[in-house]
C-alpha cells in the first residue's frame, strides 16, 4: 500500500546515509511483525464480533442502490469490465485555501469536505439521492504498525442519504 512504500523509502533512506557514513544500521528494532498484526486480526475477528460486525454492515447497506446510475456517452456493455481511468482535477490555491477553512469551520478533515461534494455531484449526475462511496482505509489503529510494511488497507462503503434539504454541515 502506500504507507507502505513510504515507509520502505524512509528507510531505504536512512540506510543509505548510514551507509554512505560508514554507520551502522541505525533503524530501531520493530516492536513486531506482521505475522503479530495477523494473529491481532484473527483475534479481533472472534465469531462473535464476526457477527456484530456482519450485522452491523447488513443493516448499514440494506436496500443500498447496487449501482449509481451515472448518465454514459454510449451504451453500457453487457459485462462490466471493471476498467478504468482517472480524470486529474487540479484546484488553485484560493479554492483549497477556502476548502481548508471551511472544513476546519466544520471540525471535518480536508477529505470529508472534498467527498461530501463529490458526492453531491454523484448525486446531482445520477438523480440518487442515495449514494454508497468507497474508499480506503489505512488499517493502521495501532501505532506498533505504522512502521511495518505490509498490506493494512481495508475499503469502507460510506453511504450517505442526501435526500430533504441540507445545509454545508450536514
Amino acid at each position: 500500500d502506500g504507507w507502505s512504500a513510504n515507509v520502505l523509502i524512509q528507510e531505504l533512506n536512512t540506510l543509505y546515509t548510514a551507509f554512505i557514513d560508514g554507520q551502522s544500521d541505525p533503524l530501531p528494532p520493530l516492536a513486531i511483525q506482521y505475522p503479530d498484526y495477523a494473529a491481532w486480526q484473527r483475534q479481533w475477528l472472534s465469531a462473535e464480533r464476526i457477527q456484530v460486525q456482519s450485522d452491523y454492515w447488513r443493516a448499514m447497506l440494506s436496500d443500498a442502490p447496487v449501482l449509481l446510475d451515472l448518465p454514459t456517452d454510449r451504451p453500457r456493455p453487457p459485462e462490466q469490465s471493471f476498467a478504468g481511468d482517472t480524470v486529474p482535477v487540479n484546484l488553485d490555491v484560493e479554492l483549497t485555501a477556502a476548502l481548508k477553512r471551511l472544513s476546519e469551520q466544520q471540525g471535518v478533515t480536508l477529505f470529508m469536505t472534498l467527498l461530501s461534494a463529490w458526492v453531491v455531484v454523484l448525486s446531482r449526475l445520477s438523480g440518487q439521492d442515495d449514494v454508497v462511496i468507497g474508499t480506503p482505509s489505512a488499517g493502521r489503529s495501532r501505532q506498533e504498525v505504522e512502521p511495518l510494511i505490509g498490506f493494512f488497507v481495508n475499503t469502507l462503503a460510506l453511504r450517505m442519504d442526501l435526500s430533504g434539504e441540507l445545509t454545508v454541515a450536514e
